[in-house]
């Protein structure tokens, strides 16, 4: 029975170690650089259709059993996470009450044995009656801090400054831990969508990424004008901009302009500018009409969908439908085939009075055999249109990133205390003997040997110096 016991907990202890371990964390890191590696060349979050288009059927059944088209949000992705977490918990709290114990209450004498190893070595004599008020001073000016033990001859003494430092990593695994918490925060309460939201029209709801359903927002945001241009020559956008508006119970509270990496922020959403393009649809187009026995030639801008009458005329006009790339189905049924302007056609009917005479297609590019509308002496073209376009908005909700910032800055912090403070320990002996006294000092540098050297040096010297030299009875 204790043999049994014996060997769970010693079964128990190496799995804890083992949790703890640096190979572990290693091994964890590598995982998580190559997994975040898959995630920026498979695309995230795109619909299905793309994948399988990209990759194949088989590839698509893959990507959807491993979650790698939502990579950072899947279960495994965040077991791993968690994993390395725990490591940083176990690995710190085995290392770390040792340590503490150290910074807390640093060993004030001399281990036997040790000053063989301690590189800077120093002892002289002083004619002092009290020598301590003199290393208190020249220490504290130093930036030393000084605990002592034993009130008579000899007296020991630790001075040390940086000791702090060395809680730098431990600061660096507590941000690790801070940003992991963040980043599991944001990908298991945060959110990502998209918008395309036309001129004009308003929306309180997103696309959720990867095909999820739709998502109300807490508010509507209406798109109140969006610009595009483009390099001298070409179709290749040079700036994209949106002017999108917060509305909250009927009531506009923010309004921005949107351009990229420039988003709008409102209860903790953002609004980036991520894409545009036209809708297919018109505001309105300009239609041209000739009435030849009349000798009148008009142009007549008119909404779809709306009656226009011609002012000083009887004529009246009618859009009641526009396609942009106007085609015919096997049936002979007006159809667009896209949402680009290939061939943008309006079904126009034109009135005198109460008496219809004209209801046809009229075509911005004409055709060999369909140009104008003819009716007799009328004739009706299609001149130009206003297209609507829509501004493509990516939405993101990220709860997380306070945490990750604030991770970073610790990381920072911690970093710093690693690499830029250094911990300096210098172990004092006060002897006392007839005519005064014998200081030994022993001095330990983690890094910068050389300068620390040079620090022992002046330290030595100014306690000589002020404690009345003597010819030393020995040196270090």
């Amino acid at each position: 029975m204790n043999s049994s016991s014996s060997e769970r907990g010693a079964g128990g202890e190496r799995i804890w170690r083992g949790l703890g371990s640096v190979r572990l964390a290693l091994v964890l890191f590598l995982i998580l650089g190559l997994s975040s590696i898959v995630g920026t060349i498979v695309p995230q979050g795109a619909d299905p259709a793309v994948y399988q288009r990209r990759y194949g059927e088989g590839a698509l059944k893959l990507l959807s059993f491993l979650g790698l088209e939502d990579l950072f949000h899947s279960w495994w992705f965040i077991a791993i996470l968690s994993l390395l977490s725990m490591n940083l918990l176990i690995c710190s709290f085995q290392r770390l009450p040792s340590l503490w114990k150290v910074l807390r209450a640093p060993d004030i004498k001399m281990e036997p044995g040790r000053e063989k190893d301690l590189p800077f070595q120093r002892s002289f004599p002083i004619l002092a009656g009290n020598p301590r008020p003199l290393v208190d001073e020249v220490f504290w000016k130093k930036g030393y801090q000084i605990r002592s033990e034993g009130e008579t001859s000899p007296l020991y003494l630790v001075a040390s400054k940086g000791r702090w430092s060395r809680m730098g990593p431990y600061l660096v695994h507590l941000s690790v831990l801070i940003v992991l918490l963040g980043a599991t925060w944001g990908a298991l309460f945060g959110f990502r969508g998209y918008l395309n939201l036309p001129e004009g029209e308003t929306a309180d709801s997103f696309a959720l990424q990867g095909g999820k359903g739709w998502k109300k927002m807490g508010f509507s945001l209406r798109c109140d004008d969006f610009e595009a241009s483009y390099y001298e020559g070409t179709r290749r956008p040079k700036d994209y901009r949106s002017q999108l508006s917060v509305i909250e119970g009927e009531k506009e509270v923010l309004t921005k302009t949107v351009r990229v990496n420039d988003p709008l922020s409102y209860q903790g959403i953002n609004i980036y500018q991520s894409s545009f393009g036209k809708t297919g649809q018109v505001r309105s187009v300009t239609l041209s009409l000739e009435d030849r026995p009349r000798n009148e030639s008009l142009q007549i801008k008119a909404r779809v969908g709306s009656p226009h009458r011609v002012e000083g005329t009887d004529y009246s006009v009618q859009v009641t439908r526009f396609l942009p790339d106007f085609a015919l189905d096997e049936g002979f049924l007006a159809f667009s085939r896209s949402d680009e302007f290939n061939n943008p056609a309006a079904l126009i009917e034109v009135r005198r009075g109460d008496r219809p005479l004209l209801h046809t297609w009229v075509f911005a590019k004409p055709l060999p055999f369909h140009g104008m509308g003819e009716k007799g002496n009328l004739h009706v073209g299609l001149i130009d249109f206003e297209a609507i376009q829509f501004t493509g908005l990516q939405v993101n909700y990220d709860p997380g990133v306070p945490l990750v910032w604030a991770g970073f800055a610790l990381m920072i912090l911690g970093l710093m205390a690693s690499l830029l403070v250094t911990e300096r320990r210098i172990w004092i002996q006060m002897t006392g003997e007839e005519g005064g006294w014998n200081l030994q000092l022993w001095g330990f540098s983690r890094r910068g040997k050389g300068a620390f050297e040079q620090e022992f040096m002046r330290i030595c010297t100014e306690l000589q110096g002020k404690g009345s030299i003597l010819p030393p009875k020995g040196k270090g």
